[in-house]
């Protein structure tokens, strides 16, 4: 959602240079972000210097750090739903990954990452695969974490 303000706030400040004659005052940034905040997060802001720190300090404050293990369960376990064509589906596919942190991967590290997504995947229950979901554990405390789960549940 932050993202959707910022560019708007980017927006109006990039018409307004564009609009502005040269003997205008240069365009405040800060000011006009501060204009475009609540008081409750204004007090976040307020010692801020410039813009940019204003910026920075939103974006600690409101960027959600994407959970890569789930973006990567979405991926692998995503399905043609039914009257989802195989382009609808492919689509779909490539948006989530978009949401995907990839890097460089060497055997052991798929030998000890695809048992573990695997195992998460297979789980009947969607409750205990949600659990795992949330944190990127190794193999071992996941299973630890869904038998731990699992009993709880069961007794």
């Amino acid at each position: 959602m932050i993202n959707v303000w910022l560019r708007t706030v980017e927006s109006f400040i990039s018409t307004l240079q564009e609009l502005r004659r040269d003997d205008d005052p240069v365009v405040n940034k800060k000011r006009i972000i501060i204009d475009c905040l609540s008081p409750a997060v204004y007090s976040h802001v307020e010692e801020a210097e410039t813009y940019d720190m204003i910026v920075q300090i939103l974006k600690a404050l409101y960027y959600k750090r994407k959970n890569n293990l789930n973006a990567q369960h979405l991926l692998i376990s995503g399905r043609q739903a039914g009257g989802e064509s195989i382009f609808e589906l492919l689509h779909v596919l490539e948006d989530v990954a978009e949401d995907c942190v990839f890097s460089d991967v060497t055997a052991n590290m798929y030998r000890e990452e695809l048992p573990r997504d695997a195992f998460t995947n297979g789980l009947a229950s969607p409750a205990i695969r949600q659990r795992l979901l949330e944190k990127e554990l190794f193999l071992n405390q996941d299973f630890e974490l869904a038998d731990n789960l699992d009993r709880a549940h069961r007794y």
